[in-house]
């Protein structure tokens, strides 16, 4: 069984996708990937006995938050 649930990280909004008990796994989608490419994968994971977490990156899903705004300018990014 999965379901999602939202954390508040430094003023983003991190939606994870939790599947299974026991020891956890975070898997970390990129490249514009949402947790649902994890999906076959977690179910594998979890009746092996570990809990995926599954991390929707900002700005894929319902996570959303400004990375620049906290690290882009202070890094020279951008204007």
């Amino acid at each position: 069984m999965t379901h999602a649930v939202r954390f508040e990280v430094s003023g983003a909004t991190l939606e994870c996708t939790l599947c299974g008990s026991g020891t956890p796994v975070v898997l970390l989608a990129n490249a514009g990937c949402s947790t649902g490419y994890f999906d076959d994968l977690a179910r594998v994971l979890a009746a092996g006995g570990l809990q995926t977490i599954s991390v929707n990156m900002r700005g894929t899903g319902e996570s959303r938050g400004s990375l620049f705004a906290r690290f882009g300018r202070r890094c020279g990014w951008g204007s």
